[in-house]
């Protein structure tokens, strides 16, 4: 994937140091390796928006296990978690995932939520 990455900007005539930011959400055990690559391509002042999926594990916790030395860019997070209504629970759409992180890359915070993560075990 790293060189997928370094090939379309080499294609397309882009600087590796103009690359302002980048959205990922990306599964382990890949994650580690795309952030490597990241503070390879990525502009110093570079902001990235890391969105971090609830099926399998709170993202709270697993966040929590990251290496994050030598990042040389501003990192956000957007926890993605579920929807309660009469019927149950449900995963976000699409169309809320799409919501939510435009508003969180725009937004000044560090992290934001999408749906909710709370109570865990209500997840579907």
């Amino acid at each position: 994937m790293a060189e997928a990455v370094r090939d379309a900007l080499d294609d397309r005539g882009i600087s590796r140091s103009k690359v302002c930011g980048a959205i990922i959400w990306v599964h382990s055990p890949h994650r580690q390796s795309v952030l490597d690559e990241l503070n390879r391509v990525l502009n110093p002042d570079a902001r990235v928006l890391q969105l971090w999926g609830s099926a399998a594990q709170d993202p709270r916790e697993v966040m929590d296990n990251e290496d994050r030395s030598g990042r040389r860019w501003r990192m956000r997070h957007l926890f993605l978690g579920y929807h309660r209504d009469s019927g149950g629970s449900r995963w976000l759409t699409d169309g809320e995932i799409s919501r939510a992180t435009v508003l969180a890359w725009d937004s000044g915070s560090e992290y934001a939520s999408a749906g909710q993560l709370d109570p865990w075990e209500l997840r579907p």
